[in-house]
């Protein structure tokens, strides 16, 4: 499941996005709420976030600030706007900061369900908890060596003799 953020300094409209759309038919949790930019980096440094929803223009910062923060500290997450501004300079310069998507207030349903099914096929799938990774693959490495040198001391070693072959992966698609 992925987990979106919902980032909106009018009360109102943040909570009406919870009701809006059945969350699991996008495999993705309850949105996450946030009014304003210090709040949703603080959900941001709590949880992953892989989606991002925002309005642009809130009360003491911008969601163009919001945007650039999340793009430098957290690049995987996509990102989009949801606005009552259909000005061009607007959506040129979310466009120029990477943002995925730029719906308009008030959202229509089937859009903001299409924005998310092509979000959620752009990311990546949640890496399985029992996924080994490599930092938890060096202490077997590690036990395999020694134990082929305890088995080999009174055999000349080298390292091409205690090469340990790298895990097979999967080519990304």
């Amino acid at each position: 499941m992925y987990n979106l953020l919902f980032v909106d300094d009018d009360q109102w409209i943040a909570e009406s996005m919870r009701t809006i759309l059945n969350w699991e038919d996008f495999s993705l949790n309850p949105p996450y709420i946030a009014y304003g930019m210090e709040q949703a980096q603080e959900i941001f440094q709590k949880v992953p976030i892989h989606i991002m929803i925002s309005d642009i223009e809130m009360l003491g910062y911008s969601g163009f600030e919001l945007l650039a923060w999340v793009h430098e500290h957290y690049p995987d997450t996509l990102t989009a706007f949801l606005t009552c501004h259909a000005r061009f300079d607007f959506a040129q310069k979310a466009i120029r900061l990477g943002v995925f998507g730029y719906l308009l207030k008030p959202v229509n349903e089937q859009e903001l369900a299409d924005l998310l099914r092509s979000c959620i096929q752009r990311l990546k799938p949640p890496k399985e908890e029992t996924e080994e990774t490599p930092a938890r693959q060096i202490p077997k490495r590690m036990e395999k060596i020694v134990d082929y040198i305890n088995k080999n001391l009174a055999n000349p070693i080298t390292l091409s003799l205690i090469h340990i072959s790298e895990p097979t992966r999967p080519e990304p698609i």
